[in-house]
C-alpha cells in the first residue's frame, strides 16, 4: 500500500504511520524525493522535495529538476515554475553550498502542495501547526528589527536540524523552512532562512 500524504513508510516493517516524530534515515517520505515541479513536495528538517541541505549549488539545482535562475541575498530559486506554484528556494549564506531550504505561499494555489513528514501543509493555521505539532512547537517572536523580521515558530529533529514556520497576521502558516542555521550564524529561526 503506498504511503498517504503526510504519511512515513518503514522500509525495514513496510508499517504506515500518520504521525512521526523522529524520521530515520531508512524512512521514506511522500515527495521527500520529488523535483521541485512535483505536484507533492516534502520539506523535511533537512530537504525540500530531494534537496537536501548540504548539497553544493549545482547538486541542489539537479535534484530540483529545474534551472535556479533567480539570485539574491544569499538565495538561489527557480523563476520558471508554472504561475500558482508556491517559491520554492535555498540559501547559500556559506558559500556554495546549502545552509537551509525553504517555502513561501507567494501567489501558490492549491496545483502544488508543499507538506512536512507529519502532514502540515505550507497556507495550514496555526491552529492546525498546534494540533499537529503540540509542545513540541516553540513560538519565536519576530525581532524588532532585521532584514525580514517574521513571527513563527520552530520544531526541533534529531542532529540539531530544524522546521520553521512563518505566520502572518491572520493566523496562516506562508512560509516553511528546514536546515540548522540561518543566515547570522545561530539556531534557525523564521527570520534567518528567507528566499
Amino acid at each position: 500500500m503506498p504511503p498517504s500524504t503526510g504519511s512515513a513508510t518503514t522500509s525495514s516493517t513496510r508499517a504506515t504511520t500518520t504521525t512521526s516524530t523522529t524520521i530515520a534515515p531508512t524512512t521514506t517520505i511522500a515527495g521527500e524525493q520529488a523535483p521541485w515541479t512535483a505536484s507533492l513536495v516534502a520539506i523535511t528538517p533537512d530537504s525540500l522535495g530531494a534537496v537536501r541541505v548540504g548539497m553544493t549549488l549545482a547538486e541542489a539545482q539537479a535534484a530540483a529538476g529545474i534551472e535556479f535562475d533567480g539570485h539574491g541575498d544569499g538565495a538561489s530559486y527557480p523563476t520558471t515554475l508554472p504561475t500558482g506554484y508556491a517559491h520554492l528556494f535555498v540559501d547559500s549564506f556559506a558559500g556554495s553550498t546549502v545552509g537551509c531550504v525553504g517555502v513561501e505561499l507567494a501567489n501558490a494555489t492549491d496545483r502544488e502542495s508543499i507538506t512536512t513528514p507529519e502532514g502540515f501543509r505550507v497556507g495550514d493555521t496555526v491552529t492546525n501547526l498546534r494540533a499537529i505539532y503540540g509542545d513540541r512547537l516553540v513560538h519565536v517572536a519576530a525581532p524588532p528589527s532585521g532584514f525580514d523580521p517574521r513571527d513563527g515558530y520552530t520544531v526541533a529533529a534529531p542532529a540539531g536540524y530544524l522546521l520553521t514556520f512563518s505566520v502572518d497576521a491572520k493566523g496562516t502558516v506562508w512560509g516553511i523552512s528546514a536546515g540548522k542555521k540561518g543566515f547570522d550564524g545561530k539556531a534557525l529561526v523564521p527570520s534567518t532562512c528567507i528566499g
